[in-house]
């Protein structure tokens, strides 16, 4: 009651009633219960606001202090941002140089203040900023508050933005980082990081050379931890802008501090001392820039191996950025401090989330062949890889084959990771246990192995291998692991037979299997169709063979002969032909376009020439096109022109001797089909004539029509058997057999008399050929010596007519100058007399000149030497004074030698037009005189 009554006096202007209500304010505002509300009463804060524009300093600085404490009150605060005076009389304060007690009270009224939602209104208020950064600037107890203030200000990305574009504030804050170790600098630090958080700051901001010094200052060794966390901060605030992390990726210094921060001890300045590392890392350029600097990967490695937690996987994460562009690749992967650190850390169990990130860089560096093998050839590298596989979590298990399988796709490291004496063991396991990719990249690495021949032996002799492969050729729903599976079959199972045999049933089931469950293009038909191709070319495993395997193949692959898929259609075209010329499947037949691109294939082998993305076996090839052209009802009618002028062109090819021969037994088949082909086929030879890719020579087709002339009765022969026997019933068929045999056994031992006798006919043209070769290769030498020497005499009577031109030239010259002569002499005898005057004039003069030189020629005394007798280079009389292009006299050698590296004048540094050098006689025989009377 008395504060009220005291209100009350002190609104009516009483003194007395002012002093007394200003001095129980100050005793309510010690009291924290007491402070609610009271400056919500009606007249308390204008009377207050205007004692403290009026009253004394000591008084003034009183009321500023209660006013404070009062505005820490959440309800006296909402009263005081509504008073449109407040801020006007805090600003007055500190204009009016108060003492530092009363700008104390101002600054902290403002931080007070600030922590209501809504202040954008103080930051907006005109002179406000500027009275902080005044006191700032004036020093004193009131800096760090009012530092604190402005920190707390800077608390929006509004007040942030006017805040940074304030005069003077930057400045005063940058001045206090770089000079003031003490409690200032900390906030200071902490207002420039809080205005850095602003995204229209950053740029504003980390372009100021001067903010970066200062911050570096702050993170050197020996500051205030708080101010190397606040700076820390602040950088790791500018680093979100592209602009600022190529700035302060060029700045060694900054880098070189954050590293040292990196590997410190105070743990919240190295968690953005790593977090800000990690964002200069985040682009291309700033890659490839740190990865150079000096020493900068080596501080990152030690960096991991001295932390843990969240820094280690910060830093791993820099280290995976690092290795992202192709050029770092290759620094990485020859540093072996890095491999060392990367392959350990598979190794153990507490990286948690930054084992991926090591995987991830492991990823990186594998990019290229040679560093593949760099990394297979670390001695704990597979090792490691096994461990991960054998332990860890799914994800990491499948990162761990991911990089094996990688690894094995260079020949270069199969050999080393196949040796690793476990790896075969895991791979078999996880193809059995696993699914998903973990199975599908342990099934590609073993499918990668099974390309390197001693891989194979060692894949074959582990006891499971043969039935897990074949187990995973035949897994539902799965195309990728079929495709690898048939892949490592077709690798392996024609080498390694004996492996296979005991499982013929089970291959031929799951390969067959393959084909009928996959796509016609897909990579598991592909490889099911090249696996069964290897099983049933061959002899390998023609024992095994039965017609219900044949019929199982045949079935399976018909269907692709009319695929769109070359290789595929080729893979199947041959392996048909193979099973039927074992086994009898009936009603098979193949179309005319597989029967194209088995040519095609064909040609390639002969030729050495990769086709359709593989290597075809020349015999098998030429075995099987043979059996076609002698089994035409295997073919869709009727026969193709291109298949009998394909093999009509082996032979043409063996009567030219050119590249690509086949051997004897091989050549036998192709003329004894090509002669049925003749014999069946009525027209055949003329259309084999007329035919033009490839075109065969005369030659050619008369051998080939005597030689159907001559196999025309055993064929016919063969074929009135085989019409008896078609028409003889099945229950007679054991009596006409025994008549028809020797008839059909002489008529095929007649067609191959007449084979062998065409093959021993092209061996002796070919001889007969050679020698004919190298009768005309002698001819052809004596004919190119001939037309050497007539090259010679030709060149010889070209340089005489030239001669003879030139001679007729120089003889119209010569008259021409004559004529010119005789009209030049008579002119001379005209003005002779006139040329003899001035003869005895020029006489006359050049008397006076000899008696003036003579009076005039230096005379050399033993005291001194002319200074122009000395070379300007060497300082030395001159022997041999020459006169350069420069118009200055030096020694000859002296000038040589500088001539021969430098193109400019010695004295006026010019470019000189040319080297020449001209002998200056006059002063090399004053030089002569002069040493003769010295």
């Amino acid at each position: 009651s008395t504060f009220e009554q005291s209100l009350e006096s002190a609104l009516a202007g009483s003194t007395a009633g002012k002093a007394h209500v200003f001095k129980e304010l100050v005793k309510l505002s010690l009291n924290a219960d007491n402070q609610s509300s009271i400056l919500e009463r009606e007249g308390v804060l204008p009377l207050l606001l205007s004692a403290i524009r009026s009253e004394s300093e000591s008084t003034r600085s009183t009321l500023l202090g209660a006013l404070w404490n009062l505005s820490g009150n959440a309800n006296n605060k909402i009263a005081l941002t509504k008073n449109p005076d407040l801020l006007d009389v805090l600003i007055q304060t500190i204009a009016s140089n108060s003492s530092g007690v009363a700008c104390v009270s101002v600054c902290g009224i403002v931080i007070n203040l600030a922590t209501v939602e809504n202040n954008h209104y103080i930051v907006a208020k005109p002179g406000l900023l500027d009275s902080l950064v005044r006191v700032v600037n004036e020093g004193g107890d009131a800096r760090v508050v009012a530092c604190g203030a402005l920190r707390r200000l800077a608390s929006s990305e509004e007040n942030e933005v006017l805040m940074a574009q304030s005069p003077g504030l930057c400045d005063a804050m940058i001045e206090l980082v770089r000079n003031d170790k003490q409690d200032s600098s900390v906030v200071a630090c902490g207002v420039l990081r809080n205005l850095a958080c602003a995204r229209q700051n950053e740029e504003l901001l980390g372009q100021r050379t001067d903010l970066l010094e200062a911050l570096q200052i702050a993170m050197t060794p020996g500051f205030n931890k708080d101010i190397t966390v606040e700076a820390c901060g602040a950088i790791w605030n500018l680093a979100c802008n592209e602009k600022n992390q190529n700035l302060m990726t060029h700045t060694p210094h900054l880098i070189n501090c954050l590293l040292q921060i990196a590997i410190s001890d105070n743990e919240e300045a190295v968690t953005l001392a790593c977090g800000t590392l990690k964002r200069l890392l985040s682009t291309t350029h700033n890659q490839i820039q740190l990865a150079q600097m000096d020493g900068f990967v080596e501080k990152l490695i030690r960096i991991i191996e001295a932390k843990t937690g969240e820094s280690r996987n910060i830093i791993l994460a820099c280290l995976r950025n690092l290795s992202l562009p192709e050029p770092n690749q290759n620094i990485l992967v020859n540093n072996q401090l890095v491999l060392d650190t990367l392959i350990a850390a598979l190794s153990t169990n507490t990286l948690g989330d930054g084992l991926n990130k090591v995987f991830a860089t492991l990823k990186n560096l594998i990019g290229t062949p040679h560093n593949r093998i760099i990394v297979a050839k670390h001695p704990k590298a597979i090792t490691s890889l096994l461990h991960v596989i054998r332990t860890h979590s799914t994800e990491l298990r499948l990162n761990a084959c991911v990089i094996l399988m990688r690894l094995t796709l260079v020949e270069e490291t199969k050999v080393l990771i196949a040796e690793e004496p476990e790896l075969l063991d895991v791979l078999l396991g996880l193809v059995v246990d696993t699914t998903g990719g973990i199975r599908t990249n342990a099934c590609a690495t073993l499918w990668n192995l099974s390309s390197n021949e001693h891989c194979q032996l060692t894949m074959c002799r582990k006891e499971r291998f043969s039935s897990i492969v074949l187990a995973a050729a035949k897994v539902p729903n799965d195309p990728d692991i079929r495709m690898f599976a048939c892949g490592i079959i077709w690798n392996v199972a024609s080498r390694f037979s004996q492996y296979f045999i005991p499982h013929f049933d089970n291959m031929v089931e799951s390969l067959a299997y393959a084909v009928t469950a996959s796509a016609e293009d897909s990579g598991s038909t592909v490889k099911a169709c090249g696996a069964l191709y290897n099983i049933v070319s061959g002899g390998r495993y023609s024992s095994n063979l039965s017609t219900a395997h044949a019929n199982t193949i045949v079935n399976a692959i018909t269907r692709l002969l009319n695929s769109s898929h070359d290789v595929v259609v080729v893979l199947s075209a041959f392996c048909i032909v193979n099973i039927l010329d074992k086994v009898d499947v009936i009603g098979t037949q193949l179309p005319e376009r597989s029967i194209v691109l088995m040519i095609e294939a064909t040609e390639a082998s002969i030729s050495n020439k990769p086709h359709l993305e593989c290597s075809w076996s020349t015999p098998e090839c030429v075995r099987s096109l043979c059996f076609l052209a002698t089994h035409p009802h295997f073919i869709s009618p009727p026969v193709p022109i291109r298949l009998s002028s394909f093999l009509a062109s082996i032979v043409n090819d063996q009567l030219q001797k050119v590249d690509g021969l086949i051997e004897k037994e091989v050549m036998e088949l192709v003329l004894q089909a090509v002669l049925v082909l003749l014999v069946t086929q009525p027209g055949m030879l003329d259309r084999l004539a007329s035919h033009k890719s490839p075109k065969l020579s005369h030659e050619t087709v008369n051998m080939l029509g005597q030689l159907a002339v001559n196999v025309q009765e055993p064929l016919y022969s063969i074929q009135r058997s085989r019409n008896l026997l078609a028409s003889t019933p099945q229950d007679k068929l054991s009596t006409t057999i025994p008549h028809v045999m020797p008839a059909v056994t002489a008529s095929q031992h007649t067609l191959v008399i007449v084979a062998e006798g065409a093959n021993r006919q092209l061996s002796a043209r070919s001889r007969l050929e050679a020698t004919c070769s190298d009768a005309l290769s002698t001819h052809l030498a004596l004919l190119e010596n001939e037309r050497l020497e007539c090259e010679k005499l030709r060149a010889a009577l070209l340089a005489k007519e030239k001669s003879v031109k030139q001679l007729s030239e120089l003889t119209g010259k010569l008259e021409l100058e004559v004529a010119k002569a005789k009209k030049d002499v008579k002119v001379s005898q005209v003005s002779w007399e006139r040329v003899r005057k001035s003869v005895r004039e020029m006489a006359v003069a050049m008397a006076d000149i000899t008696t003036i030189v003579s009076s005039t020629t230096p005379q050399f005394d033993s005291a001194s030497t002319p200074p122009y007798f000395f070379c300007p280079i060497s300082h030395t009389v001159m022997n041999n004074p020459v006169i350069a292009a420069d118009g200055i006299t030096y020694e000859r050698e002296v000038i040589e030698n500088w001539l021969k590296s430098h193109d400019r004048s010695p004295i006026t540094n010019e470019p000189l037009p040319h080297k020449d050098l001209i002998s200056h006689s006059p002063l090399h025989d004053m030089i002569s005189e002069w040493r003769r009377h010295n």
